[in-house]
């Protein structure tokens, strides 16, 4: 938990953190799209 205290510590780390979580939210929503435009499916293999 201290590098999540540490990523918090100061205005340049804050805006990195952000600018992160937003690149990441917005490529899984862009993957999720994509996936369903070309007709990927996700499938569980059966043990």
């Amino acid at each position: 938990m201290d590098f999540v205290n540490q990523s918090l510590g100061n205005l340049a780390a804050k805006s990195l953190s952000f600018d992160l979580f937003i690149a990441t939210v917005t490529g899984s929503i862009w993957m999720y799209v994509e996936s369903r435009r070309v007709g990927i499916r996700l499938t569980v293999p059966s043990i």
